[in-house]
């Protein structure tokens, strides 16, 4: 069931934006509102406004009217065009979430254990985005912000950022492999079960305009206290690639001078020490030398002690001989 669509003026062939730039998105109480009002036709421009499908890609949308009953709804029209995507339908639980995601110009978003207090200059809901390889993409909601207000973020990232809401499945391969290739980080927010639009998680309740306003309201209070999200694509921008690179490449080359100094020095200390070495060597040398000097000094003072010891005696008995042979001659001459 539909229940908002774009509107489209036929005469210019463009669409009526709202306040932020997006392609006005009208309710179907406003538009049966509108249809029903007498004072309509005093809009000139009213006969050339038609109702398009929200489909992202403008090419395949198709033109609806709005019905009244039980349940409001925008219905194709019967002149709608066969070229459309009919098929096109996506949840109102992803309608409602890219809706008031859209709609915030300041986000407190938890991504990957980081917080990212984010102020944004502009956003947009399901734009055309042609990368120079000139693939195109219709990225759930686009923000940029302005390198004043965010100047780390400004420098990675360039100043944008997609949000993807995943509900049904998840961020296309290859919508990743190119918004990584170009630069664009992608927040993926998932839509978990307590944020599902409740008709869609509970075949029992019943899909109404009243519960989708409700629903919507209650999405818009969860999100303004915090949005927990996950930072699937997380690329560096080429210009802060660069400074990493300089500032690493001036850390590597600091090191490789400290390590040339170190070295440098640790040759001047081995050279020292080989010296040293060598001086303990001659040293140890030198010390074998004077140990044998001395015992052969040693070895002589014994020898010496010996024969002073020897010669003492032989004085000591030539001494006793002289004096017992003066004794005698001295008593001979007494005889006499």
């Amino acid at each position: 069931m539909k229940t908002t669509a774009y509107l489209l003026n036929k005469k210019t062939n463009k669409y009526l934006l709202d306040k932020n730039g997006n392609h006005l998105s009208v309710d179907i109480l406003e538009a049966l509102k509108l249809r029903d009002d007498p004072k309509r036709y005093r809009d000139p421009e009213y006969k050339n406004k038609v109702y398009m499908t929200r489909n992202p890609n403008p090419l395949k949308r198709i033109e609806v009217t709005p019905r009244n009953g039980k349940t409001p709804h925008f219905a194709f029209t019967k002149s709608s065009s066969s070229t459309g995507d009919r098929t096109y339908d996506e949840t109102y639980s992803h309608e409602a979430a890219v809706d008031v995601l859209s709609s915030m110009k300041e986000m407190s978003i938890t991504a990957d254990g980081k917080k990212f207090n984010l102020t944004f200059s502009h956003v947009y809901r399901e734009p055309q985005l042609t990368l120079p390889n000139g693939k195109i993409f219709y990225p759930d909601i686009l923000c940029q912000f302005d390198k004043e207000t965010h100047p780390i973020e400004y420098k990675r990232w360039g100043g944008k950022i997609v949000i993807e809401v995943t509900n049904t499945h998840g961020c296309e391969d290859d919508k990743k492999l190119e918004f990584e290739l170009c630069n664009i980080p992608i927040f993926e927010f998932d839509i978990t079960d307590s944020r599902t639009y409740p008709p869609e998680r509970d075949g029992n309740r019943i899909d109404s305009v009243a519960e989708r306003k409700n629903h919507k309201s209650r999405l818009e209070s969860w999100l303004h206290d915090g949005i927990k999200m996950d930072l699937i694509i997380n690329p560096v921008s080429t210009h802060h690639h660069e400074l990493i690179y300089k500032k690493l490449s001036s850390e590597i080359n600091e090191l490789n001078n400290k390590y040339n100094q170190r070295k440098h020095h640790s040759r001047e200390l081995e050279n020292k020490i080989n010296v040293l070495l060598e001086q303990k060597m001659e040293l140890s040398s030198f010390n074998k030398d004077i140990i044998t000097k001395n015992n052969v000094l040693v070895d002589n003072f014994d020898v010496l002690q010996k024969n002073s010891y020897e010669y003492k005696k032989k004085s000591i008995y030539k001494e006793k001989q002289f004096e017992q042979t003066k004794m005698i001659n001295d008593a001979h001459e007494v005889v006499k």
